[in-house]
């Protein structure tokens, strides 16, 4: 494979890659681009505005008796600390056979991938009256799809899906994988405030063994931890082999002053957690009573269902193949993917959702330095190119 962009598909791209769609603007600004981009290519496109974030919704022309939807985002995380990018996060950059910009590998790089496997369908002229392709383009991912299921249930008939295929998320390792659900996930904030003192102490004054409220929380956490339940049947896939882990990630904790010797009277922690097939509603009472317990508060901040979707052998069967036959490898076929993505919102269409990444592994979504390789944009374009075709044989069969 020749691993190197022409340079129209560099400056498409780069175009794309350059809209800071991380706030409001930003993500109108790429709404309005990528609706450009759909309708030069020659689909049926329109903005959904009225569950929240812009929602891109197309289908190609001539409606046909089915089509496959394919399903990704356009917002994308901050930045951060800019002094830890090698380049400048909205500068995009091309460095050993890699592009480097904020979302380059989630999602946007995708999403390109999926509109120039369209329009080699169109140039070829491979769509016809039995299959064609359906698009939701999502501006509210990384803030949690809100509004999702809505849209989906609002055009549900004008998308008119027999399968959706997720174009987001990232390879393990070099192996390129088909996933069928997603973990749940809970994210909250634990605070422990004291009740003995008001304010910080100052060590030096108050001498002897004051453990405050930074000593509190790492122990409770640790205690928390150690728990069953954390340990148990997580990160498993249908063959029982774990995959994932840990399940328990502390994403922050802040607490008191950096530069003295200060004890702190209040302390916060953020923790995430990933679920298989618990119970969520019995883990958010365990998280929040064991923590109130020990004299904490907790906020729960953000939480989802884990889910799995239905299944269609001939579908799964036609993916594989496409899959193995682009990337010249078998796919991993796994139950629970390692990120979370809003499968259930799209569940409201009914029908089976599988997950296709087409990033490497160490594209550093979500941190500093975020890329994709250019090879996975080529392999992208094919998957989808050739999705369609094995897709539409088993429509005609």
């Amino acid at each position: 494979m020749n691993n190197i962009l022409h340079k129209q598909w560099r400056e498409d791209i780069f175009e794309l890659l350059s809209i800071p769609s991380f706030n409001s603007n930003g993500i109108n600004d790429c709404a309005d681009y990528l609706y450009n981009q759909l309708n030069k290519i020659g689909l049926d496109v329109f903005i959904e505005t009225e569950f929240g974030t812009p929602t891109i919704i197309a289908r190609t022309k001539n409606q046909a008796k089915k089509n496959i939807l394919f399903y990704s985002h356009f917002d994308v995380k901050p930045t951060g600390d800019c002094s830890l990018w090698v380049t400048s996060p909205f500068e995009p950059t091309i460095k050993d056979e890699r592009i480097y910009c904020r979302g380059s590998g989630d999602a946007k790089g995708q999403v390109f991938a999926l509109l120039k496997g369209i329009e080699k369908l169109i140039n070829n002229n491979r769509l016809c009256s039995d299959l064609g392709i359906s698009l939701i383009l999502d501006g509210g991912e990384e803030s949690g799809s809100v509004g999702l299921s809505k849209v989906c249930e609002k055009h549900a008939e004008f998308l008119n899906c027999n399968l959706i295929v997720i174009l987001d998320s990232h390879w393990v390792q070099d192996n390129p994988l088909l996933g069928f659900g997603c973990r749940g996930q809970i994210s909250f904030l634990t605070t422990f405030e004291e009740s003995e003192f008001t304010n910080d102490l100052h060590a030096g004054n108050y001498g002897g063994i004051v453990e405050g409220a930074a000593s509190k929380m790492i122990k409770a956490i640790n205690d928390f931890c150690k728990h069953d339940f954390i340990n148990d049947n997580f990160y498993r896939n249908s063959d029982n082999s774990k995959i994932f882990k840990p399940a328990i990630s502390i994403c922050g904790i802040n607490s008191g002053l950096i530069d003295r010797s200060i004890i702190p009277h209040k302390s916060i922690c953020h923790i995430d957690m990933r679920l298989i097939d618990h119970d969520i509603n019995k883990i958010n009472s365990f998280i929040v009573e064991f923590f109130e317990n020990k004299g904490f508060k907790v906020d729960i901040r953000q939480q989802y269902s884990s889910f799995i979707s239905k299944k269609d052998n001939a579908q799964i069967e036609a993916l594989q193949s496409v899959i193995k036959n682009v990337c010249n490898k078998e796919p991993l076929n796994i139950d629970y993917i390692g990120a979370y993505l809003p499968m259930e919102q799209l569940n409201a269409l009914d029908v089976p959702i599988y997950v296709i990444p087409l990033a490497q592994h160490d594209e550093n979504n979500h941190s500093p330095n975020e890329n994709i390789k250019i090879k996975h944009i080529l392999y992208g374009k094919d998957i989808i190119y050739n999705i369609f075709i094995e897709i539409l044989k088993i429509c005609r069969y």
